[in-house]
């Protein structure tokens, strides 16, 4: 006797060029795509992507867990690595070395402390998981100043100054002009639906960033096709 069992599929518009699984949970994995995002699946219900990480400006070649599960870090074509935690949909952290090229592999050590890189200047590169993360040994009294300064940048983190300073990195000016630019046609695409519903009185139905459309083929598997918002119309 034989059994087919039809296993879920999902089909993108542009390559998966990585992905990794979450070692915590094992029905969770998030793929590195073309379309300079990367998405989050859960296998036991692929309608939709769990969540989509933005930030990169070019597409996205590597993607590894951390071994806790709780963050992940992902490589770019354009020459920068993002650190990112699995329930934000922003990275909190960007690496980026003046003459680092493309990089086109990124890997977390099993102690969750270091990350190491490859890029295409023939380089293999080691940093540190969290920035401002003490190496070494650290006194009492040091821990518990270390502590009471991420208490104070917790309870201020909302404050206007305090959240610019936060997320300010220094990224080559290509990047950033990249990043202005994408928010612009998010912007606009935004805009534009909008308008349609309030002057041609159409009710159009609400789409997710990432617009959903399914296709049953002829071996009975469903594809879900998700076009991502940057790209499509």
């Amino acid at each position: 006797m034989f059994f087919s069992v039809c296993h879920p599929q999902v089909k993108m518009d542009l390559k998966l060029n990585s992905f990794s699984w979450n070692p915590m949970e094992p029905f969770i994995f998030t793929a590195a795509s073309e379309d300079y995002n990367v998405y989050t699946y859960d296998t036991r219900y692929f309608k939709f992507p769990r969540r989509v990480y933005r930030g990169h400006t070019n597409a996205v070649l590597d993607v590894d867990y951390s071994p806790s599960g709780r963050e992940f870090v992902t490589g770019s074509y354009d020459s920068t690595v993002r650190l990112w935690d699995c329930n934000r949909a922003e990275s909190f952290d960007v690496y980026h070395a003046r003459r680092m090229k493309r990089v086109l592999g990124v890997r977390f050590t099993l102690d969750t402390k270091f990350i190491l890189t490859s890029s295409s200047d023939q380089n293999v590169r080691v940093w540190k998981a969290h920035a401002s993360e003490k190496i070494g040994p650290v006194q009492p009294r040091e821990k518990a100043s270390i502590n009471a300064a991420e208490a104070l940048r917790d309870k201020f983190k909302d404050h206007p100054e305090v959240k610019k300073i936060l997320k300010r990195r220094h990224l080559p000016k290509s990047v950033l002009a990249a990043s202005r630019e994408h928010a612009i046609i998010r912007a606009k695409h935004r805009r534009k639906e909008r308008n349609i519903r309030v002057f041609n009185k159409k009710d159009l139905d609400y789409y997710p960033t990432t617009r959903p459309h399914s296709v049953l083929p002829t071996n009975g598997v469903w594809i879900t096709r998700h076009v991502n918002g940057l790209l499509s119309n």
